[in-house]
């Protein structure tokens, strides 16, 4: 049972409540009293008084401390009318609590971490969404690389060998971020630049059957794919990363496979270097 005074005439104040249960402080309008509201913090449910403790007399100290009790009416006392809890639940009451005791609700924070979660989702998104462009690219030019320029003798071996420098420098990349293997990748990185200078250098005059070139295509091109997009994510992981950007050997490594990379685009013209196989 919850007791309720008979409704008075006034503005509507707050007033102060404290939680039986777990003792936080509450303000809540004077026009809950009587009912049951629910502490946000602990759940406890409790009927609004308008015998509230003074601040600074919880303790029982002060010129005139107030003893924690609180006076019952009777079920039918002067100016109180009994409401039945079955027919009234307890009612969550919209309350705020005192400035200097707050305890933050949980709610606020867990939407600012989501946001802040989805700020983040959305940023890497568009980081990645960037890097399978240029993959799709690099991937393009390759392709009609290899169908228009041809090889001569054996297409599969040249595709094979493409496929396995840019295996070696996704793995170089990759290794560059760790301290402990930071030099030898920019040793092993700067190799495959020459190696894929080398490569276009070799094959970008050579001839070859188109269904030899489409063979090789099918054996090698899945492959091929995945190291473009090793390559890919793990140079973009590197240039955002500051530390390993300033060793010198990186960065001069990082540079010399870019300029073999343009070497290599600079040979997919297809009208241009496309040279039939004589018969």
């Amino acid at each position: 049972m919850s007791v309720r005074p008979y409704p008075q005439e006034g503005p509507i104040v707050p007033i102060s409540q404290t939680c039986p249960q777990c003792r936080v402080r509450l303000r809540v309008p004077d026009e809950k009293v009587g009912q049951a509201i629910r502490c946000p913090k602990c759940g406890h449910s409790f009927p609004v008084t308008l015998l509230a403790e003074p601040r600074g007399h919880q303790d029982g100290t002060g010129d005139n401390p107030v003893a924690r009790t609180e006076q019952k009416p009777t079920e039918q006392g002067p100016g109180w009318e009994v409401i039945d809890r079955a027919s009234s639940p307890p009612l969550v009451a919209q309350v705020v609590e005192d400035e200097d005791e707050s305890v933050p609700l949980p709610t606020k924070p867990r939407k600012s971490r989501k946001a802040a979660k989805k700020a983040d989702s959305l940023e890497t998104v568009k980081v990645v969404g960037g890097v399978i462009a240029a993959i799709l690219g690099v991937i393009g030019g390759v392709y009609l690389l290899l169908v228009f320029l041809g090889f001569a003798g054996t297409a599969s071996s040249a595709y094979g060998e493409l496929c396995d420098i840019f295996e070696t420098a996704a793995t170089a990349l990759e290794d560059a971020r760790q301290p402990q293997k930071r030099s030898a990748a920019a040793q092993k990185l700067s190799e495959q630049a020459k190696r894929l200078q080398a490569w276009t250098d070799k094959y970008k005059d050579a001839k070859a059957e188109e269904a030899a070139i489409k063979a090789a295509l099918r054996r090698y091109e899945e492959r091929m794919e995945k190291a473009l997009v090793r390559v890919g994510i793990a140079e973009q992981q590197l240039q955002d990363d500051p530390e390993a950007m300033k060793d010198p050997n990186v960065s001069q490594a990082v540079r010399a496979w870019r300029v073999a990379l343009l070497g290599l685009a600079s040979q997919t013209d297809p009208l241009h270097k496309f040279k039939p196989s004589r018969r």
